[in-house]
């Protein structure tokens, strides 16, 4: 299913969530938290999933929440 520019769009802005969380957290970077994180994913998700490139599953969006210790609703958040 193609997505529209709107569907992309809130894509963007969870991963724009993500790595403000991120960076709230005291983590230097993206990489600093993937290499530090107490829940490890891939690289290349956690890569994909802040630049847009990929919908995230609620699964990893899960993870996510509990690695930064924070709401999944505030990752969500559009």
């Amino acid at each position: 299913m193609a997505r529209t520019k709107s569907v992309q769009k809130k894509i963007s802005k969870i991963g724009e969530n993500i790595e403000k969380a991120i960076k709230k957290k005291g983590y230097s970077s993206v990489y600093d938290f993937w290499v530090n994180s107490p829940k490890p994913m891939a690289k290349s998700t956690l890569h994909d999933i802040i630049s847009g490139k990929s919908d995230p599953k609620i699964s990893t969006l899960i993870l996510l929440s509990e690695s930064l210790d924070i709401k999944l609703s505030d990752l969500v958040k559009l």
